[in-house]
């Protein structure tokens, strides 16, 4: 599983996935703990992980996004799709008393669980802080839209990428904007920065106008 995922992951973090026909497929274990493979982020995508992600990152142990929303189907068998993945909890759950157990901790109703963290990919190559908040600075600091999509495509081969939209206020990815008291839908004002394992910049926002 593992190896073929290897070889068909992209640097965006998709990837094509296998039909999971094993349990191994299904959860992980880590120091003796059980960790589940699918896992969706607060942007509503579905996220693999497995032993070959970071354990350090926002989403730990996050590899690459299944699909871009947790109820996406797909009449096609080769496709991921939860549908089928649950359904795969489910009997594999039946199998033994000791699966049982290890699914029903990792899929707790049945259900993929959610986490409070956005996912972004590991970049193949890694660049100092300071580099990557001089760039930032710069683009904010751009009016030419040439200069500023140079400057965004430098900052995503290092895996450094606007924080994307979400739809509530949440106070490790935005920061308000002058100051004000957030309920409810919120809109961007400006975009922050994040990679897979930090916030360079929270985005700033406000309440959303209809």
């Amino acid at each position: 599983m593992t190896d073929i995922l290897q070889n068909q992951l992209k640097f965006d973090g998709t990837a094509s996935l296998p039909i999971l026909r094993q349990p191994s497929a299904l959860f992980f274990e880590i120091d003796g703990e059980y960790r589940p493979s699918w896992v969706v982020d607060l942007t509503g995508r579905v996220i693999f992980c497995c032993k070959r992600g970071s354990e350090n990152a926002l989403v730990p142990y996050g590899r690459c996004i299944v699909c871009s929303d947790v109820h996406t189907t797909s009449p096609l068998l080769w496709h991921p799709n939860v549908t089928t993945f649950l359904q795969d909890v489910e009997q594999y759950a039946s199998l033994s008393s000791e699966l049982n157990l290890i699914l029903s901790t990792c899929y707790p109703r049945k259900q993929i669980q959610s986490i409070p963290a956005i996912f972004v990919a590991e970049p193949l190559n890694t660049y100092k802080d300071e580099h990557i908040l001089e760039a930032i600075k710069a683009y904010n600091g751009s009016s030419a839209d040439n200069e500023k999509a140079t400057i965004a495509s430098n900052l995503a081969s290092a895996g450094v990428v606007p924080i994307p939209a979400i739809t509530q206020f949440n106070k490790k990815y935005h920061t308000t904007h002058k100051g004000a008291l957030l309920t409810g839908a919120i809109g961007i004002v400006q975009p922050g920065w994040m990679n897979f394992c930090q916030v360079f910049e929270p985005s700033v926002v406000t309440h959303q106008t209809k």
